[in-house]
């Protein structure tokens, strides 16, 4: 986050947009990259619908390995744009 931070600071333009986007960082990759970190994750249960009678709401499995690559992966992709100047991107 620190080199994120720099960035930011360090673009003081802005360039328009265009069809250029990051090149595709392969889910299992990242996938595997998280779980090599943090091998002790893995599935949680949260209600689907939050109410007074928790009871009534079912289930919804996710899994933290899933959720940390993806989140990479969006990482990946913001950084990339900070780095070709392309902030409307990010923003």
């Amino acid at each position: 986050m620190l080199r994120l931070g720099k960035l930011i600071k360090d673009k003081d333009i802005v360039i328009p947009l265009n069809e250029i986007e990051p090149d595709p960082w392969p889910y299992e990759t990242r996938r595997e990259l998280c779980f090599s970190r943090f091998p002790t994750l893995g599935h949680y249960t949260i209600p689907e619908h939050i109410t007074h009678q928790i009871s009534k709401s079912s289930l919804l499995v996710g899994h933290a390995i899933d959720d940390l690559a993806d989140i990479l992966g969006n990482l990946h992709e913001v950084l990339w744009y900070f780095e070709k100047a392309y902030v409307n991107a990010v923003l």
